[in-house]
């Protein structure tokens, strides 16, 4: 009598108080079958901002259905919330894009593009580092600039005269033979 009593109990409560696991949210019954009965459609433009249209693998009808947060498994971008895209069947927040860093003096590089403004990538030892572009008045190195020819390996290398400077030698009266030239503008 008991287990009757308690049976009949269990099917008259039961459809009021089930919870239901959908979508990785434990939900009301009540709630759920409300959502399924979202309005039909057939692509995401035809759902309000903030919904997509969920096409059920079941015999149902598509209808809009309200987006999903992060980290919930997705099947397009049209399923994500906005500021979230659809990454290996999960929702992410994709990662800015991160700004240009330049290096400054002292600092590695590949390239002279990597450094500041004012500065080149030469090398130093072994390694390329960011150095300061030669002002007028600088000592510079006429070494593989003759001629239009290709710089020769040094283990110290310089960077070139500012823009508007070339490497010369000294007004300043210096002997024709010697070595020392210095940035000046033309």
């Amino acid at each position: 009598m008991e287990a009757t009593f308690l049976l009949g109990l269990t099917c008259l409560c039961s459809p009021l108080t089930a919870l239901v696991l959908d979508f990785n949210t434990i939900r009301g019954s009540a709630e759920v079958s409300g959502s399924r009965k979202g309005t039909q459609c057939s692509t995401d433009k035809d759902c309000q901002v903030g919904k997509y249209c969920y096409k059920p693998q079941e015999e149902q009808l598509p209808f809009c259905a309200p987006c999903q947060g992060l980290r919930r498994r997705c099947q397009g971008n049209g399923m994500c919330c906005p500021g979230t895209i659809c990454i290996n069947d999960a929702r992410e927040t994709p990662e800015p894009s991160l700004p240009l860093l330049t290096a400054g003096m002292g600092e590695r590089c590949l390239r002279t593009s990597d450094c500041s403004q004012g500065h080149c990538c030469a090398r130093h030892f072994w390694a390329k580092i960011c150095k300061p572009v030669l002002p007028e008045g600088a000592v510079c190195s006429g070494r593989g600039q003759k001629d239009g020819g290709v710089p020769s390996p040094e283990i110290f290398q310089r960077c070139g005269c500012a823009p508007g400077l070339v490497c010369q030698r000294p007004i300043w009266g210096a002997p024709q033979r010697a070595r020392l030239r210095v940035c000046r503008s033309n």
